[in-house]
This record gives C-alpha cells, sequence and structure tokens, in this order.
C-alpha cells in the first residue's frame, strides 16, 4: 500500500519533529503535560493518547508522529507550497500489511503512552527492549509502568508486550474526526523507541533494491495546476483563519 508525503525541499529527511532535536526529544514528556495543563478544554474529548497526540500535531507541537497521506495531490501540494528556490520531493511512502495499525491497536495504544513518561523512563524501557538475555514476560513485568498507562485506556489491557513493538513504527490510520483530517486524507506514522534520524527510511518506496526519489522544480506550474483540482491551501485547512488568509493573498495579487 502507498502513502505519500510532501517535501517542500528535497534534503529533509524523514523524522517526526520530536526528534529533530535532542532538546526536544529530552523534553518531550513536559511538552506533552504542559500543554494538557495550559489548553485542558481543547482536549476534553479525547479519549486516548493517540488523539490527544494528533491533536497536538495540529497545533503544531513536536510529536513522534510524522504526517502523511492516501491522496497524492495534497503530498504535492506540500512538496510545493514553499521554499519556491529549491526542489521540492515527493516521498512515496511504501506500506507492508504489517505495517500498518488502527487507532484502536493495542500496539499503538503502547507507542502512543510513550510521552507520557520522562526521558530517563523512556530510556529504562528502551535499554530493557534491546536487551538479548530478557524475555518478552520478564519485560511486561519490569515495564510494569508502561501497561498501567494503557490499562488506564484500556482497562482490559493484558501485560503481553512484545519487546519489537516498543522500538517498531507503524503507520496509523487516523479517525476522520476534524476537518483538516478530511480534507488532508490524513495518515501518521507513529515512532517507536529505536526511531531516530534515518530510521523511517524503510519505508520509502524502492523498485529492484534501489530507492525511488522524485524531485520536483518549478513548482509554481505544480500549484496552478493542483488549483485547478481545489487542492490549495483553503481547502486542506479548512479553519476560517487559514481559509481567510488564503483569500487575503489570493486577492491581493
Amino acid at each position: 500500500m502507498l502513502f505519500f508525503r510532501g517535501h517542500s525541499n528535497a534534503n529533509y529527511s524523514l523524522c517526526p519533529s520530536i526528534l529533530r532535536s535532542s532538546h526536544l526529544q529530552q523534553n518531550e514528556s513536559k511538552l506533552y503535560h504542559e500543554l494538557l495543563i495550559e489548553c485542558p478544554d481543547d482536549f476534553e474529548k479525547c479519549d486516548s493518547h493517540l488523539e490527544k497526540l494528533v491533536k497536538m500535531q495540529h497545533y503544531g507541537l513536536p510529536t513522534r508522529l510524522l504526517d502523511i497521506t492516501r491522496n497524492l495531490l495534497v503530498a504535492l501540494y506540500f512538496a510545493c507550497e514553499s521554499e519556491p528556490e529549491a526542489y521540492g520531493e515527493l516521498v512515496l511512502v511504501s506500506a507492508r500489511e504489517q505495517d500498518i495499525k488502527y487507532p484502536q491497536s493495542d500496539t499503538v495504544s503502547i507507542l502512543a503512552s510513550l510521552p507520557v513518561f520522562p526521558y530517563e523512563k523512556q530510556r529504562d524501557f528502551y535499554n530493557l527492549a534491546v536487551n538479548t538475555d530478557i524475555s518478552d514476560r520478564q519485560f511486561n513485568t519490569k515495564a510494569s509502568r508502561l501497561i498501567r498507562e494503557v490499562q488506564i485506556e484500556k482497562p482490559a489491557f493484558q501485560a503481553e508486550i512484545k519487546k519489537e513493538d516498543v522500538l517498531s513504527n507503524y503507520i496509523v490510520c487516523a479517525l476522520k474526526n476534524n476537518g483538516r483530517i478530511v480534507k488532508q486524507d490524513g495518515a501518521f506514522i507513529l515512532c517507536g523507541l529505536a526511531a531516530g534520524h534515518g530510521s523511517l527510511e524503510s519505508f520509502r518506496y524502492k523498485e529492484h533494491d534501489k530507492k525511488i526519489i522524485i524531485l520536483l522544480d518549478k513548482k509554481i506550474h505544480f500549484l496552478e495546476q493542483l488549483e485547478t483540482f481545489s487542492i490549495n491551501r483553503a481547502s486542506l485547512f479548512p479553519e476560517i483563519e487559514c481559509v481567510a488568509e488564503y483569500l487575503k493573498e489570493k486577492y491581493s495579487m
């Protein structure tokens, strides 16, 4: 199955925002908790850690989610919308069946719970997971705090975490419960504890073991063509302030 992502600069890497800075990564838990404290009303209807992360991503907080889309034209727009002098890139994201999870998945609940824990505790989980002398059963005993956190969200959750799941990255099909996700046909890559620069490169589409790279020049021409398909900032960001900004720019020229 193919998903897509647009990079306005071909030098950008596939990496979630929280991992683009060591300071951000080490303060992930503070970012997560402090936004919940400062804006509680915005998260009243969020029933899971994943829903909270999606909303945080929506408002620009660095998270362990990386936006992708099922719609090639949407990715093409994001590849061309800025940095007009730089080559853009249309990233082809290839997913096997086992790479794709749904929001209700136990694995998704485990990974989406990670931001609750301080960086030092995340490192403890990581060290347990990569230790080949520790079995999955022993991991579940030693990582009991992670299990309890998931059980708050899912009381019936069993202590049966596989170590590899805590380390892995998965594509999550997003709930279409907000206008932006619907318009952008959005999905996410949810990153585990082994994620880092270059760790998502395995998702890139390959033919005959060769990575396929699509570079884009003359971005203005792509944007003009996309406009004829109603692919523009106003359609992809349906919030009133974004639509107003788009209209202002459109009729100021």
